[in-house]
């Protein structure tokens, strides 16, 4: 019995010491400690678009890992893939809401959900709101499992429909 109670006093703050460990040791996990760049990564479409789920118009903004497996449609996107969503309250972008984020870890960061870490930031990228397994992002990627937990066919495809439409217009005005 007195083992048992020695053990228990050693596991509880080992326990302890562990879980309020773990958001740094993801963050840890993660290259960037602030995500003000961005913007000043690749962005995927030419305008705005809706996404229901968000409740809000996005751009997409990716690194090349991300852009590869996007434009390549690869059914599981390289470690490394970062992907920015900045969420506005409409078409003409005058409210910009917050930027959430997508990073491919290694493998067995979250393997049960395809090892994506989740992150949501204020619009300027410094702020860190929440970060990890975010389970709202879990449970929504949930639906995409066949494209990496990625939304990434119907993203392309209005991407596509954006620059077909680019296109014509331009188009037209060479007439």
């Amino acid at each position: 019995m007195k083992n048992i109670f020695k053990f228990c006093l050693f596991l509880v703050p080992v326990l302890f010491i562990s879980c309020a460990l773990q958001p740094e040791e993801e963050r840890a996990l993660v290259s960037e400690k602030s995500f003000e760049n961005w913007s000043k990564k690749i962005k995927l479409n030419l305008e705005v678009f809706e996404s229901e789920t968000h409740d809000a118009f996005v751009d997409i903004y990716v690194n090349k890992l991300a852009k590869e497996a996007y434009e390549e449609r690869l059914s599981i996107f390289p470690v490394g893939s970062e992907v920015y969503k900045p969420l506005y309250n409409n078409t003409k972008k005058e409210n910009l809401a917050r930027v959430v984020i997508m990073i491919k870890m290694k493998e067995g960061y979250d393997s049960k959900n395809g090892d994506w870490w989740y992150g949501v930031t204020d619009r300027t990228g410094k702020e860190l709101w929440h970060e990890g397994r975010i389970q709202h992002c879990i449970d929504c990627h949930a639906l995409a499992k066949e494209t990496d937990y990625m939304f990434s066919e119907s993203v392309m495809e209005e991407i596509k429909v954006q620059k077909e439409l680019r296109e014509e217009e331009v188009h037209i005005f060479e007439y």
